[in-house]
């Protein structure tokens, strides 16, 4: 699953440097017979978790098409939010159901329901469209800068944003705040 997003990246990146058409998209493929070793289970919850990848990648374009400004940014975060946190769900049970079942990588790449040209026209118009806008500035919309990070930062470094840690030392003194080390309330 983790190939078939990076795949999607490359797509997008790829259709950046192109102004290619758009090629109309095909029809769905025919279920094919189950690989060897996955379940006919197994293949469907494959399957649902691509579609919720795609249908994440499909808003998450239509939430970008009418971004022009500042406003129409800012007014659009929220959705992007929403599309971007469904993208990474869909990757992360993709990803798990993939180490489950080793298989299931190979099989979803061999039946995607659409054509290469169809995923490379959704990944620039979904992904290749938020890079555009992020790397223009976003239109100094703050809101859609926070809400493309998380995907941002899975799509280069292969990892969702983490939550900090509550743990991290800050170099507060935990009794009364101060940042330094040593008492140093007689010092004149």
């Amino acid at each position: 699953m983790k190939t078939l997003i990076v795949s999607a990246a490359l797509a997008a990146s790829c259709a950046l440097a192109q102004d290619a058409p758009a090629p109309a998209p095909a029809a769905p493929a025919a279920p094919a017979a189950p690989a060897e070793g996955l379940t006919p289970a197994v293949i469907e919850q494959g399957t649902a978790a691509q579609k919720k990848l795609f249908d994440a990648m499909t808003s998450l374009r239509d939430s970008l098409a009418g971004v022009t400004d500042k406003a129409t940014a800012d007014a659009a975060a929220p959705k992007v939010a929403e599309s971007c946190a469904a993208f990474l769900s869909a990757v992360e049970e993709g990803e798990v159901l993939c180490r489950e079942n080793p298989a299931l990588g190979t099989y979803l790449e061999e039946h995607l329901p659409m054509d290469e040209a169809a995923l490379a026209e959704l990944a620039e118009s979904s992904l290749g469209s938020l890079l555009k806008i992020v790397l223009s500035g976003a239109f100094e919309s703050e809101d859609l800068m926070q809400a493309a990070t998380p995907l941002l930062q899975f799509l280069f470094n292969g990892d969702a944003v983490e939550e900090q840690d509550e743990d991290v030392d800050n170099d507060v003194d935990e009794d009364d705040g101060s940042v330094f080390d040593e008492d140093v309330s007689d010092i004149e």
